[in-house]
């Protein structure tokens, strides 16, 4: 082989590692704008959804008679721990309600037919969460990005009584059990709401979702 020859095969072998380098950098270049769309998509659906949770509290807790805060305040609620019976859905207009004596039992920490009830907030829910909760009112589903599911929410209205002294000439009477006439009532109020961002899949996976709670009087 003739020194031509050979320094010609050197710039070929050397301008075929240069265009690999070069289309491993381009591959690289476009894997990692894949990604930072991706992860960007993810973080703007995330404030979609806890932007349409902060919505569902509002609206629920908006002061109108027909709000579902006021609804709570004001129906007869079952029990909580009624919900934990597979064979009981609460009717229409209570759906995702329910009255608890115990501040300290969270509904969405209860189970039913093996479905944890925080389930039953989920976009796509499973069987046992039909009619389980409420969604919000009014909501426009459709966006320039997809379908947004509606918020989901429970609200759980939580009693505490506690017997209060009566005074008689300015001394207490020592009133101090549940036996006693007067008593004080403290109602509180726990709502916890699931907002959801859009729906990219058509229903194949949970869309991204977030989940606000919140106790007030």
């Amino acid at each position: 082989m003739t020194p031509h020859r050979h320094s010609r095969g050197s710039v070929l072998f050397s301008a075929l590692i240069l265009v690999v380098g070069l289309v491993l950098l381009a591959l690289a270049g476009g894997f990692s704008s894949v990604l930072e769309e991706r992860l960007g998509r993810s973080y703007r659906d995330g404030g979609l959804a806890f932007n349409n949770a902060e919505r569902a509290h509002s609206d629920i807790r908006r002061p109108a008679a027909d709000s579902a805060l006021a609804q709570a305040n004001v129906l007869p609620l079952p029990e909580c721990s009624q919900y934990q019976n597979n064979g009981y859905t609460p009717a229409s207009g209570v759906a995702g309600m329910c009255r608890s004596t115990r501040i300290d039992e969270y509904l969405i920490n209860r189970s039913r037919d093996g479905m944890a009830m925080l389930d039953a907030l989920r976009a796509n829910p499973p069987n046992a969460a039909s009619g389980v909760v409420q969604t919000l009112p009014g909501w426009v589903a459709n966006t320039a990005e997809g379908a947004v599911a509606a918020p989901r929410f429970l609200i759980e209205r939580l009693e505490t009584t506690t017997p209060i002294g009566s005074t008689a000439g300015g001394e207490a009477s020592g009133c101090l059990s549940f036996d006693c006439e007067d008593k004080n009532t403290v109602i509180q109020f726990r709502v916890t709401a699931r907002g959801f961002g859009p729906d990219r899949s058509d229903g194949a996976r949970e869309p991204a979702y977030r989940t606000v709670e919140s106790t007030f009087q």
